[in-house]
């Protein structure tokens, strides 16, 4: 049982293809290439924090879960390591995704981590881990699928993709996993 996808339109967020499904495919072949982008294709997230210095008004635990949350860029053929971030307020200021410091980037530039008043300091390190959603949401690459019937043997398909991995990227490994563990 092979899959095959064509006609990939990209506008921002929101990926529509149409998928080809073998003979014997059927709406629950669709379903089972839904479960597989979102919960088996691998990519990054940050997994553990070493605060060092906070003296902002929030919890370690809740800045930890913040930047835990912050989709990351994934590069398939870079193994990463950690995110750094150092900052000493001489003004309030907000911290942001962009003051994430690494080979690895934020998605998103202006997602806020939490507010700094004056003299107030941010000291951390965020150790990043490849998984996949099936172990834990961050590391899920789509956020929405619909598909709607065109043909018996062809669906389109629209999807949500959080940024994680280039469209064509993350698509190829989920068809590359639904062909091996079809076959």
């Amino acid at each position: 049982m092979s899959l095959s996808v064509s006609d990939i339109v990209e506008d921002r967020r929101f990926v529509t293809y149409n998928l080809h499904l073998p003979k014997d495919g059927d709406y629950t072949t669709v379903n089972k290439f839904r479960q597989i982008l979102s919960t088996e294709v691998p990519t990054v997230a940050i997994d553990t924090v070493e605060i060092f210095t906070n003296t902002s008004d929030m919890h370690d635990e809740v800045i930890a879960h913040r930047l835990a949350l912050i989709p990351l860029k994934f590069e398939t053929d870079s193994a990463p390591t950690h995110l750094d971030l150092e900052i000493e307020a001489e003004d309030a200021r907000l911290v942001l995704s962009r003051d994430l410091i690494g080979t690895t980037r934020p998605v998103y530039d202006d997602m806020i981590i939490c507010k700094l008043r004056r003299g107030q300091a941010l000291k951390l390190r965020a150790h990043l881990k490849i998984g996949t959603g099936e172990e834990q949401a961050k590391w899920s690459p789509v956020s929405n699928f619909t598909f709607r019937k065109l043909q018996p043997q062809l669906y389109e398909v629209s999807m949500t993709v959080i940024g994680l991995l280039p469209t064509k990227t993350l698509i190829d490994s989920a068809l590359t996993l639904f062909n091996r563990q079809m076959n």
